[in-house]
């Protein structure tokens, strides 16, 4: 049965409701610009979890934008069904007027919206590796001292140092050895020009194991794909990216380098 909302307040009342959209997917987008119509299939996760490979249950809406006044055109490429939405918010309008980011943001004003709610849609995850984060955790080992993390890298060819945020370059042995949560490792010669570097955001150790989430800001691609180089010297490790897990075997076999 079709819904049909002329107006912001009803409109975001309905998405209210449905969670804003929060983490959904644009699944279709068309225009037809003779008819001033935009028709969007929108969607989000109701069951399972966002673990590459794993099933997911997606509840679905097709959307149909009429008398539409203005919107921001989208050129192949610019949107895709993989990505996880910010949402849907609504703007200062007389009728309704709605944004989205695809990933690319768009707004669409219209005199109304039909809603149907269509069949969930059961399907496996996708992978995704992330080009910005890695988490890894390590059985059987210590926490590396921040000294061993610069010859690891000297290995691979990098001359870098440790910072803190827009900090001056710090001897290793001035670092906190087993507490460097917060710190930076930098090549030297761009430590001068930037403020971040490979970020160790979280270390822990637990006597008999340890975990590092690590982000990259302001390092060069070298660097960071040495780092996935330097992390196969641990043979007992998950390894977290995006949403795909990989033991050492796997990961030097199909990722790195």
């Amino acid at each position: 049965m079709s819904e049909v909302f002329e107006n912001n307040s009803d409109f975001g009342k309905w998405l209210e409701s449905n969670y804003w959209f929060q983490d959904g997917y644009l699944l279709d987008y068309k225009v037809d610009e003779s008819i001033s119509t935009i028709y969007l299939k929108l969607a989000y996760q109701i069951d399972g979890t966002y673990e590459a490979n794993t099933e997911r249950t997606l509840r679905v809406f097709s959307v149909k934008a009429e008398g539409v006044s203005s919107n921001t055109a989208l050129e192949e490429g610019e949107w895709s069904k993989g990505h996880c939405m910010e949402g849907l918010d609504l703007k200062d309008s007389r009728i309704i007027f709605f944004t989205l980011d695809v990933p690319k943001p768009i707004e669409i004003e219209c005199s109304s919206v039909t809603i149907n709610q269509e069949p969930n849609k059961i399907e496996l995850v996708e992978p995704w590796l992330s080009e910005t984060e890695i988490f890894i955790t390590v059985q059987g080992e210590k926490l590396p001292t921040p000294a061993e993390w610069l010859q690891w890298f000297s290995a691979q060819g990098h001359c870098l140092g440790w910072r803190y945020y827009s900090g001056e370059l710090k001897e290793a042995l001035a670092v906190p050895q087993q507490e460097y949560d917060g710190w930076y490792l930098q090549a030297v010669d761009l430590i001068p020009q930037t403020s971040q570097g490979l970020f160790f955001r979280h270390c822990k150790d637990n006597g008999n194991s340890f975990d590092i989430s690590l982000q990259r800001n302001e390092l060069s691609d070298d660097v960071w794909s040495s780092l996935k180089q330097v992390i196969l010297r641990f043979k007992n490790i998950e390894i977290c990216s995006g949403n795909c897990k990989f033991n050492n075997e796997q990961w030097g076999g199909s990722f790195a380098g």
